[in-house]
């Protein structure tokens, strides 16, 4: 599959996420030497996906962006995340670049007793 017939984030293959880092580090002029950071960004996009598709449409990531205001500095590091509930503004009061351990939390402090989820796909439900 390639970058432009990937449509659905949640479906790309570990060579389709190298394809989009590719792509990334191609058209914004991204040095080489920071790949891995691209490829987590991807990463962390893909698994939103998956996690609002699955789980609940209303998990957001909110990242620190401040390397992205010159491009000197794009993707010169993997930035902190929070882990925010747009519909009830919950969040996990912790910042850290492994989205997944605050997903987790977010999961277990808040989501997994609300009655109020709206997945994505509504035929999917993810306990996880």
């Amino acid at each position: 599959m390639s970058v432009s017939s990937a449509t659905n984030l949640d479906a790309l293959t570990l060579a389709d996420i190298q394809d989009y880092a590719d792509f990334i580090i191609e058209t914004f002029k991204v040095p080489e030497e920071r790949r891995e950071n691209v490829v987590i960004e991807v990463l962390c996009m893909r698994d939103t996906v998956i996690e609002k598709s699955g789980w609940c449409k209303h998990i957001e990531i909110q990242q620190d962006l401040t390397h992205t205001f010159s491009p000197e500095t794009l993707y010169s590091e993997n930035p902190n995340r929070r882990i925010v509930c747009s519909k009830f503004d919950y969040f996990v009061d912790k910042f850290s670049p492994d989205w997944d351990i605050l997903i987790k939390e977010l999961k277990d402090i808040y989501c997994s007793r609300c009655s109020d989820r709206e997945p994505s796909s509504p035929e999917s439900v993810n306990e996880g």
